[in-house]
């Protein structure tokens, strides 16, 4: 069993997709991806990023998707000069000034940014999401294989990643107190922050409120495929069962907020 973000296992099935590999449950309803600027920079919109350069690592996803996210708002992506960053550059590069803005998760770039001694009502988040690029995202992966043969082990780790999520929205605190037994090196001022705004913004949305976690919208999802497919120029046409199934989900009563 794995956790990460869907998307890459959509471009990998659609290359390799002997490799089996399937998602079972999705955790995060919504994209972190989102270029971030300041306001010190006026970029109010997206077509304001022309002329603009932008800092990224190359393996970025807010970079590789930004061609998606250039067609959806009427950007020529020719008018944007890319800088090449480490990750750990990323965010100095804009607080710097040698950048006008950054592609990368929400999650993060804000509070580095923060850490960087910028406070967030001088930052400006264009989520790609708002214009017409919406993506699901973080979800449990494992192999069709390995699923097939363990069903009720799958639906028992689903079931019991849920609940943790559910747990650490009712009190994150505790959430973070937690994760410091594991990782006793982390900040736990910044992880909290993070933590609250990954539970607002990706995982507690108005969708997930109403019908529970993993409650896949199909035309969405199809769209989020075809998005993709158009942009990595994907050798043949994904469809939901190519990468997701629902099988394995417990009964709803375990998948919702309310509970």
């Amino acid at each position: 069993m794995g956790v990460g973000d869907i998307n890459p296992l959509i471009r990998f099935n659609a290359d390799k997709p002997e490799a089996g590999l399937i998602a079972v449950a999705v955790l995060y309803d919504a994209s972190p991806l989102a270029a971030i600027t300041l306001k010190k920079f006026g970029v109010t919109e997206p077509k304001q990023l022309a002329g603009k350069t932008i800092a990224a690592p190359e393996t970025d996803s807010g970079r590789q998707l930004f061609p998606a996210f250039a067609k959806a708002t009427g950007i020529d992506p020719a008018a944007v000069n890319w800088m090449t960053v480490s990750p750990q550059l990323r965010e100095t590069m804009l607080a710097q000034g040698q950048a006008q803005a950054i592609t990368g998760f929400l999650t993060s770039g804000i509070l580095s940014l923060n850490q960087a001694g910028i406070p967030t009502s001088e930052i400006t988040v264009l989520r790609y999401r708002d214009y017409g690029v919406d993506l699901y995202s973080n979800a449990l992966i494992t192999t069709k294989k390995f699923a097939e043969a363990n069903p009720t082990a799958i639906t028992g780790f689903i079931r019991a990643a849920v609940k943790g999520h559910i747990d650490a929205i009712k009190d994150p605190e505790a959430a973070i107190e937690a994760l410091k037994k594991r990782d006793p090196l982390i900040d736990p001022r910044i992880e909290l922050a993070r933590l609250t705004q990954s539970m607002a913004e990706l995982v507690v949305t108005e969708h997930v409120k109403s019908a529970g976690f993993s409650q896949v919208e199909p035309e969405r999802f199809q769209k989020a495929l075809d998005i993709l497919g158009d942009t990595y120029r994907f050798p043949r046409k994904l469809t939901i069962a190519d990468v997701y199934t629902d099988k394995y989900l417990p009964p709803v009563a375990d998948l919702t907020l309310s509970k």
